[in-house]
């Protein structure tokens, strides 16, 4: 078994114990928490859907900027599966600003990123992966800020 899909899985758990302990408990959690749940959700969806189709996306960034190199797919996804693990699970835990927007900050970066990627580096497909969910995390995390903010 890879690293990174030893990190996701291990990402799966600590969604369901999250969301779980939310849904268990939504009568008590603030409207805050239950749309990061959500968001955590969708985020490691996202971890999943890029550690199954890993499309050597570092190679990309350090060709564009002219640099050797060869990045290890493996750890780099690692180190963001813990990145989004951080940054979804700590609003899961507290309505403090601007801890409470991480989640959405998050989402929105991915699916920026996932989308330039494609104008960026002149890919060939139409996907890079990741991009399905992150356009979800994206959509998700803008009806997160609206929703609270009751715009």
């Amino acid at each position: 078994m890879k690293l990174k899909t030893k990190y996701v899985e291990i990402y799966t758990v600590v969604t369901l114990i999250v969301c779980g302990t939310i849904l268990i408990l939504k009568d008590k959690m603030s409207l805050s928490k239950k749309l990061n749940a959500i968001l955590m959700l969708i985020s490691c969806v996202h971890c999943w859907e890029e550690s199954k189709w890993a499309g050597g996306y570092f190679d990309l960034i350090l060709n564009n900027f002219k640099l050797k190199g060869k990045v290890d797919d493996d750890i780099a996804y690692t180190v963001l599966t813990d990145l989004a693990l951080v940054a979804t699970l700590i609003p899961c835990l507290t309505d403090k600003f601007p801890f409470k927007y991480m989640s959405a900050g998050m989402g929105l970066f991915e699916c920026a990123s996932h989308t330039l990627g494609i104008k960026m580096y002149n890919m060939e497909k139409p996907y890079v992966p990741g991009m399905y969910t992150s356009w979800l995390w994206g959509i998700a995390a803008i009806i997160r800020v609206l929703k609270e903010k009751n715009i």
